[in-house]
Formats: C-alpha cells, structure tokens, sequence
C-alpha cells in the first residue's frame, strides 16, 4: 500500500483495507493475524513490496527491460 492510497484514495472512495497480504502470512508462517490484524497487515504489506522491489533490481540488473 503507498501512501497515496492511505492518505487520499482510500479516503475519497471509501474504500475499506486490503487484507490480502496478512491471509497469505497467516498461510505461510504461524501467525495469528485476529490477534493483531492490523500490525500483521502492515509488516506484511511491507515485506512484499520490499520482495517485488528486489526481484524487480535483479531482473534490471540482468538487464531485461520493458
């Protein structure tokens, strides 16, 4: 999630959070995400930005392009 999509879209659509990201943590590692959706949410989101961020550098560090 970016902050433009905390910070403005969601709160001009209305739109509620995505949860997505903490149902596949819940998946993969044994944390209970009904405990503390939000905080697990939020670690979760970061950590798959962060994954597609690296992926992203070592396929323009391979040098594909476009």
């Amino acid at each position: 999630m970016t902050a433009f999509q905390k910070l403005v879209e969601m709160p001009l659509t209305a739109r509620g959070h995505s949860y997505g990201p903490a149902a596949v943590a819940q998946r993969l590692l044994p944390v209970d995400v009904d405990a503390d959706s939000d905080r697990v949410n939020g670690v979760a989101h970061f950590a798959l930005g962060a994954m597609m961020g690296a992926v992203h550098g070592l396929v323009f560090r391979a040098g594909m392009r476009g």
